[in-house]
């Protein structure tokens, strides 16, 4: 029995090890192990502050030099970038690091809040216009413009 309570425990401990090396750490087992890691934070030092916010502005400009990415980037994080950008929370970053962080997250949120709106309306807009065809019809079943396999309002 205690041979194999050893062997169970050897194993958690290095899959719990292998999983904090994993540099992509998947989402379902980083999430089991979570409480047993410390966190990490860019409030480290100001070489992992200024390492931060060099590598997030460099993204950021690369994605506006796309008009692809930079079209859904500013429908998609306007509130980040622009909260990234603002001189004053750049200064905040290296003053109040936690505050910083706080501001970061609360973009992040806002703009996740936005992101389901929109996907709420873009929902509201295709059922009422799916709704034109079947009211001229009289018929909630299949019509000429429904595409065959296809979930338009999902």
């Amino acid at each position: 029995m205690s041979k194999i309570l050893s062997l169970i425990l050897i194993s958690t401990a290095i899959c719990i090890s292998l999983a904090h090396r994993n540099p992509r750490r998947d989402p379902w087992f980083y999430g089991l192990i979570r409480p047993f890691t410390n966190p990490t934070s860019i409030c480290a030092n100001n070489e992992t502050q200024a390492t931060y916010l060099a590598r997030t502005n460099a993204l950021i400009n690369n994605f506006q030099l796309n008009s692809a990415y930079n079209s859904v980037l500013q429908i998609e994080s306007p509130k980040f970038i622009v909260y990234i950008k603002d001189p004053s929370n750049q200064a905040l970053l290296y003053t109040n690091c936690t505050a910083f962080i706080n501001g970061v997250k609360a973009a992040k949120l806002a703009d996740q809040s936005d992101a389901r709106t929109r996907k709420q309306i873009a929902l509201d807009i295709c059922r009422q216009i799916q709704q034109v065809s079947r009211n001229v019809t009289g018929s909630n079943g299949p019509n000429d413009l429904d595409i065959p396999g296809v979930n338009e309002c999902p």
